[in-house]
């Protein structure tokens, strides 16, 4: 119903259709033309032409989009919509209004298609016509009409006369009336001007065949060829005509030159005369009837009588003074009536309307020839749809085949009787020759106030009074006697105009017509039933077309607030989009708009041409239109009067220019423009707030989108077609913008409306309460995020650092350290493996910066509490409460900061020697168990993960202690063949990497960007093998399916599962692929496979229930006393990583007490300004560093080694036990560890293990750990141990964070929080440092309520801060400043960019504006037990387009 884009496919084949009509309708005059010159002597003067094959076309197209229209009103009737049974009626009420509206656009829509039904074009002959009649044609009376000269400029007024003064007509049958209902003296010198300057350029046009006769147009445009002398000589004499009258106009003053030589002229105007207040003025400037005068036609001045006790009709009443004095000088029997700014473009006009009215055989039914109303100042693509291209180029033609078109009051060749009230079939009169002018005053009189009273005038003589439309109701008046009308579209248009340059300007003028085509269809003249029996139903129909324009109004604002406001509160109002009842919808919405196109560029427009016609369409029917409704409704209740706007054919130069580069001028205060700034920001806010609910959920599956697909689509087509809209409120600085005045009360307006929407009733069906709670406040954050960003004190929370050094420690310094740490030597009998480096002069140096930024928090508090906010007496309590929340706000942010700050106040750094781990202990390590997690084929493809395999297989470390298990939750059979392949691949990939030193390990790492100087032939062979194994996994993972080989090789592993398996229900499925104790192995390490029971009846405890199933398992198989787990993303880009961990725990000094050490979760997908912050660069930088000096880091899930002992419950201080691994005689005892039965009844999952009922599983198990008396160490090196996939959209990264937030919070209001469980446990800076974290999501409330209030506030008034010249200023001025500027050092010092420091601070506010907040709701909501938790998988892949969009941002 609602306009959107077509499909080129469609727009091509509806222009091929329409092409083919027109040559079918060309052919179809030829052979009419051929038939029609033989059957009688006289040849036609035109011929009409019917198109056929198009219209047939089209008339089966028309049909079966009616057919699609009644199918939705059947869906409509016979559909019931899915309600809850708190909003039944409301909702009932709302599909009613949709059924309803939807009725009325099908009938609608059958009403305008009436128009296509049956078109005709006309074709004249004017060769035809000179040869018949020569110079012996009709008198001629050319009627002009002005009104002001502010307005309507004399210069272009005198334009328009000359240009009909040169029409190609005999002079002697010719008369130009100029109608000035200003009364002004200056056009009546103006048109003195160009009485005197026709001499010169009537006969200059007719002797050169001049086009167009306008000087202006023709000067400006003016083509070569021509006499260069005569050309130059009439210009120069325009030139200086031009500058009289404009400097006349200037200065609003009459030369006494010209005062004198016509005084008979200026003498009629009165002293005491207004343009309200004047007598009859009626000068003959030159008398084309004279023989003795040049072959000039008859130009005569008119300003008719004006008096404020009569009224004047406007311009009706000036046309019929036009009428009656014309009847008593020329008594034309054609009148061409024309307004003032429609100057002659083809100067055969007035023959081609002839060749109509004089024809014999269809002429003597036709009472006027009405042609387009064009314009010349149009721009490439119609900004504002002034030319109404359908209209002038289809459905006046489809009029003309119903009985004729409207008339438009311009433009238009009347016969003088028929005007004056003949009807069809009377007998002409003798034509009525001219009076002599022996006594003026008794024609004068015909054009005084007094004249019309009780006559027919405005009645049934002349035009019709009452109406703003006048020419309409006439035009039909005249076809209800019984009179044809004629449309004609010559290629060369006629007329040519000034369309108005502003939107206020259109839509005031598309006002005035609506609501006049509103009241003849309220009025006596109804085309409904005055027309009846009278005109034919087609031509009715017609009429109604655009007398329903303005009523029209009211179902298109309905409906487009209506889908908007109900895409906001998730109530769906159209079929889901797999469902069969979203056909007709589709078909209606692509069918209907690509014909729109296609007829569009038929008609000559452009694609931006069309695209703004449907702006201007939208931008009509909810202002201009339903402005005309609603005055029409009040005038016929008698609450105001009718009016007559005249539209300004002049602009400003600024303004011109802006047109000209089709920037949309807005620059007035306008109740439509308030109307339409409401509207915008509505549609706008609905919208996004509906996207960003659906992005920012993940409780919900996709079905919202299917459900509420063409919601989504019309409400972002109307934010599309606004966006000049947007730009002209809230991004333009020029005049032509949007006055600051309408752009607030605008988006208060919406603000409320969509607020009031969000809260009201009952719960939503697709998004649930709390949902649109944070959509709105998300939009209402996305709108002012430049003033919360320059306000919100909570972003003095970033993260800061010291800025420090020993992250870029050359080979000397080590080297010095080395030295240092020799005095070790005596008391450990060794070197120590790692040293850890603390306080230095920089961190004193913070502490003191941070003490003044806390010393000002302290100030920013006592402001509050003790200096009151200035208000005024109706709002104090309001303003009251505001400052309160502002205090309690501000208390929250201070506090946080010294929270988050507590980070900084003691970091160390760690540093390990792996060269002294390889003296001491050779290769008589400690086994190593590298546990790789992954859980779904799909979102974690099987060739990713056995690059982070073969990664870790091939790290520096001998192979007979190295065992890697990839536990499969996903119980994929292609990730078992995937792993098979990599075994196999591992034989050549680990010796090569070994021998050749190769970084990074991954084999899809390494051959992108491996480095030259390698073996060439040993290099391009496992280059060989690794792209022939990747083409294998790739392809059976698209086919789904293992190759025969393979299962036969393996046979052992995939005859494990069985036929009814699914990924949630098989049983334990265990295979060792290499085994690398065995010494007859290659030296290769073990390689296992696992993945552990799932049943339907029991939970698996997602990640952690994993790990605990490796830990088990692999505890009867390697033992490995050291355990690594990874993510399946996260592979190893440095093969050193685990020396270096165990650095740290065997160390005889500090490592015994050191249960796991953490290496930075890093990313090598990042682009250079990390798009989306996902590296939180300084959290890795610094804050780990600042818990490491704590205690330990937190425990993140990924690239962390741990002792086995530890994570399996042991105390710090327990004696350690021995525990060697068994043999695997029986397989099925260890697949029982897997089982989902083995865990009942036991301590796995508590105090065994990784901990259960937490998304966070890995941040609870290390407090655990650090509270059983256990620290834990942060290793940072230079070269990154792992590098991983980080989220690739917004979406991905918004909802891991929402998981991490939801699940650090859910720790923190448990039995296991920081606060309470590790009270005596571990230190106080540990605890602010779990704390840190545990409350990002509680922090959204602070953030957002701060920043809300803050804008909010900006808008109503109520200052929330000092004056900048208040001393109170200071302390807000510096935390702003100094914070943000320390925490723009620490991220550069960090390693990041500026921008990447911008990207980090609006993916903070993101985060606590969105994800934050939604895990704040939901752990809230599952502590009420109204929801469960669940465990989101970050996605490893993105869209190829997607990758290009992010890779362009590097």
């Amino acid at each position: 119903m609602l306009t959107v884009p077509m499909t080129s496919g469609m727009a091509s084949r509806f222009t091929f259709l329409l092409t083919m009509s027109k040559v079918t309708a060309s052919t179809n005059l030829y052979l009419t033309y051929e038939r029609e010159r033989h059957e009688g002597d006289r040849e036609p003067l035109l011929v009409t032409g019917r198109r056929t094959g198009g219209v047939i076309a089209f008339r089966v197209f028309a049909a079966s989009v009616f057919g699609c229209i009644c199918w939705i009103w059947f869906y409509r009737v016979s559909v019931q919509l899915e309600v809850d049974d708190n909003r039944t009626g409301f909702v009932r009420f709302i599909w009613l209004a949709m059924s309803v509206l939807e009725v009325w656009f099908g009938l609608y829509w059958l009403i305008v298609q009436s128009l296509r039904w049956n078109p005709v074009r006309r074709f004249t002959f004017t060769d035809r016509l000179s040869r018949r009649y020569g110079d012996d044609l009709p008198r001629f009376d050319v009627f002009v009409c002005t009104a002001d000269p502010v307005i309507e400029p004399p210069l272009m007024v005198v334009n328009t006369v000359l240009s009909v003064a040169a029409l190609d007509y005999p002079p002697e049958k010719l008369a130009v009336y100029l109608s000035d209902d200003g009364g002004s003296e200056l056009t009546f010198y103006a048109l003195t001007e160009a009485a005197e300057f026709a001499k010169i350029w009537v006969p200059f046009c007719k002797r050169f065949n001049v086009e167009p006769r306008s000087p202006a147009a023709y000067l400006s445009s003016k083509a070569n060829g021509l006499a260069s002398a005569a050309a130059e000589e009439v210009a120069d004499l325009y030139r200086e005509m031009a500058t009289r009258i404009e400097t006349a106009t200037k200065l609003r003053r009459v030369p006494e030159e010209a005062q004198l030589k016509y005084g008979d002229g200026f003498s009629q105007w009165d002293s005491d005369a207004t343009h309200r207040n004047h007598g009859t003025i009626l000068q003959i400037l030159v008398d084309g009837r004279e023989e003795n005068t040049v072959a000039l036609p008859t130009l005569v001045y008119l300003s008719r009588e004006k008096r404020p006790q009569h009224h004047h009709h406007f311009k009706a009443g000036s046309m019929n003074a036009l009428i009656r004095v014309s009847s008593k000088i020329t008594c034309g029997k054609i009148i061409l009536n024309l307004d003032c700014d429609m100057y002659s473009n083809n100067s055969k006009s007035a023959r081609d309307a002839l060749c109509i009215l004089l024809d014999e055989k269809e002429g003597k039914e036709i009472a006027f020839v009405q042609f387009p109303q064009c314009y010349e100042n149009l721009t490439r693509n119609d900004l504002y749809g002034s030319l109404m291209r359908v209209i002038s180029h289809v459905e006046f033609n489809g009029l003309d085949g119903n009985g004729g078109p409207l008339y438009i009051g311009t433009g238009c060749f009347h016969r003088r009787d028929v005007i004056c009230g003949r009807k069809y079939g009377d007998e002409e009169e003798e034509e009525d020759e001219s009076e002599e002018i022996s006594e003026p005053e008794i024609i004068k009189a015909l054009a005084s106030c007094t004249y019309e009273e009780k006559s027919q005038w405005g009645k049934e003589m002349g035009l019709k009074y009452g109406c703003p439309v006048e020419d309409v109701i006439t035009g039909l008046a005249i076809q209800c006697r019984g009179w044809k009308s004629a449309y004609l579209t010559p290629k060369n248009e006629a007329f040519l105009g000034v369309a108005p340059t502003n939107l206020h300007q259109m839509l005031v003028q598309q006002r005035r017509w609506s609501e006049g085509d509103f009241q003849i269809l309220l009025s006596e003249y109804s085309p409904v039933w005055y027309g009846r029996g009278k005109i034919g139903l087609g031509l009715i129909l017609g009429y109604c077309c655009y007398c329903l324009w303005a009523p029209s109004s009211v179902p298109v604002l309905v409906y487009s607030v209506l889908t908007c406001l109900c895409l906001l509160k998730g109530i769906p109002l159209f079929p889901k989009v797999s469902s069969l009842w979203f056909v007709p919808f589709g078909y209606v919405t692509v069918a209907a708009n690509a014909y729109s196109l296609a007829e569009f560029l038929w008609c000559g427009g452009t694609f931006r041409g069309w695209w703004n016609e449907q702006r201007m369409w939208l931008y009509r029917r909810t202002s201009s239109f339903l402005f005309g409704f609603i005055d029409t409704i009040l005038k016929k209740l008698g609450v105001s009067e009718s009016a007559f706007a005249i539209t300004a054919k002049v602009a400003e130069e600024e303004a011109a220019e802006r047109y000209e580069k089709e920037v949309m001028e807005f620059g007035v205060e306008s109740p439509m423009f308030l109307l339409l700034g409401t509207l915008g920001m509505l549609y706008l806010f609905s919208f996004s707030a509906a996207a960003v609910t659906r992005l920012m959920m993940t409780s919900i599956d996709g079905g919202g989108f299917q459900t509420m697909g063409l919601q989504f689509v019309i409400t972002g087509v109307l934010v599309v077609l606004n966006w000049p809209l947007y730009e002209g409120m809230l991004l333009r600085k020029d005049k032509g913008k949007m006055p600051m005045s309408v752009t607030v009360k605008s988006v208060v307006i919406a603000l409320s409306a969509c607020t009031c929407i969000a809260f009201s009733f009952a719960d939503t069906f697709i998004f649930d309460y709390e949902t649109n709670i944070s959509a709105t406040s998300c939009i209402i954050r996305f709108f002012m995020s430049k003033v919360i960003a320059s306000t919100n004190l909570s972003t003095y929370t970033n993260e800061q650092e010291t800025l420090l050094s020993y992250l870029s420690t050359s080979h000397s310094r080590e080297q010095k350290m080395r030295k240092e740490d020799d005095r070790f030597r005596p008391a450990l009998g060794g070197e120590p493996l790692f040293v850890t480096r603390s306080k230095t002069a920089r961190v004193i140096a913070y502490r003191v910066f941070s003490a003044s930024v806390f010393f000002c928090i302290c100030w920013i508090w006592f402001y509050r509490l003790t200096v009151p906010v200035e208000i005024d007496e109706n709002r104090t309590a309001f303003a009251r409460l505001i400052w309160l929340v502002m205090l309690i706000m501000e208390i929250w942010f201070g506090l946080y900061w010294v929270v988050v700050q507590s980070l900084r106040w003691s970091p160390v750094w760690r540093f390990t020697f792996t060269d002294r781990l390889s003296r001491r202990y050779g290769n008589d390590l400690p086994r190593l168990d590298v546990f790789v997690c992954t859980a779904d084929p799909e979102i974690e493809p099987p060739l990713m993960v056995v690059n982070t395999v073969l990664s870790v297989a091939a790290l520096d470390y001998p192979p007979e202690k190295l065992a890697v298990y990839l536990s499969d939750d996903g119980g994929s059979e292609l990730t078992l063949y995937a792993l098979a392949e990599a075994s196999e691949f591992a034989k050549i990939w680990v010796p090569f990497c070994k021998r050749f030193n190769v970084e990074p390990r991954s084999p899809a790492a390494y051959l992108s960007s491996k480095a030259s100087g390698l073996d060439s032939a040993a290099a391009e062979e496992v280059a060989r093998l690794y792209r022939e194994m990747a083409a294998r996994i790739e392809t059976a993972a698209r086919f789904r399916r293992i190759p025969e080989k393979v299962r036969l090789m393996y046979g052992d592993g995939f005859s494990q599962w069985h036929s009814d398996d699914t990924r949630r229900n098989h049983g334990t499925i265990l295979q060792i692929l290499v085994d690398g104790r065995k010494e007859n192995t290659v030296t290769v390490p073990t390689l296992v496979y696992l993945s552990r029971e799932k049943r339907p009846e029991h939970h698996h405890h997602y990640k952690a229930g994993a790990m605990n199933a490796l830990i088990r398992v692999s505890s009867k198989i390697t033992c490995g006393k050291i355990i690594l787990n990874v993510d399946c993303d996260m592979y190893s880009n440095n093969s050193k990583s685990a020396r270096d961990a165990l650095c740290i725990l065997l160390d005889e000094k500090e490592g015994k007490e050191i249960a796991f050490v953490q290496f930075p979760q890093c990313f090598g997908n990042l682009t250079r300004n990390d798009l989306y912050g996902s590296m939180m660069r300084v959290g890795v930088d610094v804050e780990f560093n600042g818990l490491d000096g704590y205690g330990g880091p937190l425990y993140i899930g990924t690239g962390c080694f741990h002792r086995r002992d530890v994570i399996c419950g042991r105390k710090y201080g327990d004696e350690e036990e021995e525990d060697e691994s068994e043999e695997i005689s029986e397989p099925e005892m260890i697949k029982a560890l897997a089982s989902c039965t083995y865990e009942e009844n036991s301590q796995w999952g508590k105090e065994m293990g990784v901990k259960y009922g937490f998304p966070v599983e890995d941040v609870i198990t290390g407090l655990a750990i650090q509270c059983r008396g256990w620290k834990s160490a942060y290793l940072n090196p230079k070269k990154k141990a792992f590098v991983g996939v980080a989220p690739t959209n917004l979406h991905q990264m918004l909802v891991q964070q929402r998981r991490w937030s939801e699940g650090d919070f859910q720790v923190l209001l448990s039995e296991y929080s920081p606060v309470w469980y590790g009270q005596g446990k571990i230190g106080l800076g540990l605890i602010h440092g779990y704390c840190c974290f545990c409350l990002w999501a509680p922090s959204s409330v602070p953030v957002l309520v701060y920043s809300v209030l803050t804008s909010l506030c900006l808008f109503i008034g109520i200052p929330l801060f000092p004056k900048v010249s208040s001393l109170w200023f200071v302390p807000f001025g510096y935390v702003t400043v100094a914070a943000n500027a320390y925490s723009l050092a620490e991220f550069l010092w960090c390693g990041g960019t500026f921008r990447g420091w911008w990207n980090e601070q609006r993916m903070w506010l993101y985060r606590r504006t969105s994800s934050f907040l939604f895990g704040f709701i939901d752990t809230i909501l599952k502590r009420l037990g109204v929801s469960e938790s669940a465990f989101v998988i970050t996605a490893k892949v993105a869209e190829e387009e997607a990758a290009e969009r992010d890779t362009r941002k590097r």
